[in-house]
């Protein structure tokens, strides 16, 4: 259909009505749930009219839809430009800046949104945060506050400054600022988040459980926010309770399972968690995660030739997994093999240059060898890949 498309529309000798053509097929394919086939007709109305604010605006929205992430925010991108009036489109890009470290993009953005209107919460929300990114702690603020004077009903205003406060060390303005955002909306996720990781920093785990449980319900929220808490807080028979519940959902049946087998082998029911990865493993025999999984449990087994055989069987169904990688490395060095063990550990910090129990792992074998130099080369890389 999309060649035939493109056939016609090629007949066209106006580009504005043969794009719209495209745009139209595009459209049909959306409403198909054809996302891919969608993207491609957009595309094709791109290349006829590049200044088409409909077609970019589209093609982003399918591409997210598709889980192209990079044409998607490419896209975010582009519709910036080519809209500076549009303070909408001038914080999504700000957004995506945000989210890649580049603070100045960010902050450029959010002041030409604010360029355009003075009074728009959401871009003095994303110049707050471009500021903090910039280490302009008393302007982030500012921007933050200006916010929640011109929006006194957005969470995402409030979650914002109460996030500030608290990087700045102010735990009951930050408190007070997330009760304020789930006051507005009880059921919203980032709100519920940010109060039950702040209980949680401060010694009131207890008090988050409510909260993790508003999470993982919310629709926007992660359905597996509770059973991790109860996790995080030795209640294994609290989250075996959940698991079972959600994985009778058949979006969730996978990634239920997959935490179920390890809190049932962290109980010590070890022979039930083998049995969830093989049932795993027998409906996806390529599923990585699960593959990851059995590495792990043989490896606590000191099943090592099993345990190899099952981390290159999980890097196999995943090239990318740095976790695969090193997991690897942790049997060879394991069964006595230094060398092939390094090279593992490298090969991991090559996928992850922030995997900082590679670089750990390296500066032991080096130590243990008589290396000390390249041992102490190696826990200097370690301490810098850690998170701040």
């Amino acid at each position: 259909m999309a060649v035939l498309t493109c056939c016609l529309a090629g007949c066209s000798s106006d580009p504005a009505k043969a794009a719209r053509r495209y745009i139209q097929s595009g459209d049909r394919y959306t409403q198909q749930g054809r996302y891919k086939e969608a993207a491609i007709e957009y595309r094709n109305a791109i290349k006829l009219i590049p200044q088409s604010v409909e077609a970019h605006t589209k093609l982003a929205d399918v591409s997210a839809k598709a889980n192209d992430a990079a044409t998607a925010i490419s896209e975010v991108l582009r519709l910036a430009e080519l809209k500076p009036d549009d303070v909408a489109a001038q914080v999504r890009a700000g957004s995506m800046y945000l989210l890649a470290g580049r603070f100045a993009d960010a902050r450029d953005r959010a002041e030409s949104a604010l360029r355009v209107d003075r009074a728009d919460a959401g871009a003095h929300i994303l110049l707050g945060q471009a500021l903090a990114g910039l280490r302009d702690t008393s302007q982030s603020e500012a921007s933050l506050r200006e916010a929640v004077r011109l929006a006194p009903q957005s969470v995402d205003a409030h979650v914002a400054l109460g996030s500030h406060h608290w990087s700045a060390g102010r735990l009951n303005e930050a408190e007070g600022e997330l009760h304020r955002a789930i006051e507005i909306d009880p059921s919203n996720a980032a709100a519920n988040r940010a109060l039950a990781l702040l209980y949680m920093v401060s010694g009131r785990a207890g008090q988050a459980e409510p909260l993790w449980k508003a999470v993982s319900q919310a629709p926007n929220g992660d359905p597996f926010a509770l059973t991790d808490y109860y996790v995080s807080q030795g209640r294994l028979k609290d989250a075996e309770r959940e698991l079972r519940g959600l994985g009778a959902k058949p979006a969730l049946t996978a990634a239920a399972q997959l935490r179920l087998a390890g809190v049932l082998y962290s109980e010590g029911d070890r022979h039930s968690a083998h049995e969830t990865v093989n049932a795993l493993l027998a409906r996806d025999s390529g599923n990585g995660a699960a593959l990851l999984l059995r590495t792990r449990f043989l490896f606590e087994e000191q099943k090592l030739d099993e345990a190899l055989a099952a981390a290159q069987a999980a890097e196999a169904a995943d090239p990318l997994s740095a976790d695969a990688v090193y997991m690897e490395g942790q049997v060879h060095a394991a069964k006595g093999n230094a060398e092939r063990a390094v090279q593992s550990f490298q090969s991991a910090l090559k996928l992850n240059p922030k995997a900082s129990p590679a670089a750990t792992a390296i500066a032991q074998i080096r130590l243990a060898t008589g290396h000390a130099d390249e041992a102490i080369e190696w826990a200097d890389r370690a301490r810098a890949a850690e998170p701040d």
